[in-house]
């Protein structure tokens, strides 16, 4: 059991960077469609990104800060912080889109970019981190 854990993580982070390179464009481009590219950025958001957060915070923190080390437990301190920013980041992009066909397509991706791009250096942290520590220590079932 412990080990679908370690899998379920794994895949978790494959399909966050491969909605990143997707999503990497919005980062680089002027124009983007907005009803198409931001409902999906939003499904993404909330359907794979906030639910990673909370199955780390739940299962794979807890591990760590149990058994790691104190720079373990600072790295998951930070890993925290980072997963509270990001989720506000997010909750504004709700806000702000909501559906909203009249929202300001350029307000959105101020709002966007810098979350996507924090994302993506989250999830290169997480992946020399706690993988690492996921070898080390045992996660329950």
């Amino acid at each position: 059991m412990a080990e679908d854990k370690i899998i379920k993580e794994a895949k978790d982070h494959q399909d966050i960077y491969e909605a990143l390179i997707i999503f990497r464009e919005l980062t680089d481009i002027d124009t983007i469609d907005r009803t198409m590219d931001f409902k999906k950025l939003q499904k993404f958001f909330n359907d794979l990104l906030l639910p990673h957060f909370k199955n780390e915070e739940d299962d794979i923190f807890p591990v760590i800060v149990k058994f790691g080390t104190d720079a373990e437990r600072a790295i998951v301190d930070e890993l925290k912080l980072e997963h509270t920013q990001m989720s506000e980041g997010i909750e504004y992009f709700d806000r702000a889109f909501s559906g909203d066909a009249g929202a300001d397509s350029e307000k959105l991706k101020e709002i966007v970019r810098p979350v996507l791009w924090q994302v993506l250096k989250h999830a290169h942290k997480e992946d020399e981190f706690l993988f690492p520590c996921l070898k080390k220590y045992p996660v329950s079932a």
